[in-house]
């Protein structure tokens, strides 16, 4: 259950992109990273944004979200995102992908990424991302 309790343990941390990142490498790119503030021990919902596409009919463009460069939140090749370009490869056809996750982390600061890969054919670009963590009242 999310409460506010107070000003401090109600705002997130947030971290947002919004110039073009674009790549043909299969391997990942770091597009956006977030650094927390020292932060308690406990559960904390993290959430994302990403709006992409590919530049090749039927091309992929795959996100994934980690933190602290090890522990994965989203990962394509284990169930997390991949967005397929649907008709033609055309700048219109961008593709949203939102969501969050609850992780239960150690105290400290933490580094949370999001980051962009292409696979398959075409270029891989990435227009817009957010990342925010928020801790559980």
């Amino acid at each position: 259950v999310w409460k506010k309790t107070s000003e401090g343990s109600y705002s997130p941390n947030h971290a947002e992109r919004t110039s073009i990142l674009q790549t043909t490498s299969t391997t990942w790119t770091q597009a956006l990273r977030l650094t927390t503030d020292d932060l308690e021990a406990g559960d904390y919902r993290v959430g994302w944004f990403a709006l992409g596409r590919n530049s090749a009919a039927q091309g992929d463009w795959r996100v994934q979200v980690q933190i602290d460069d090890a522990i994965q939140v989203i990962d394509p090749d284990n169930g997390g995102y991949a967005g397929r370009e649907e008709k033609d490869g055309g700048n219109n056809q961008r593709t949203p992908f939102t969501g969050f996750r609850y992780c239960t982390l150690t105290c400290g600061v933490h580094t949370i990424d999001l980051d962009l890969s292409q696979d398959g054919n075409g270029t891989a670009y990435l227009y817009h991302a957010v990342l925010e963590i928020w801790r559980a009242s």
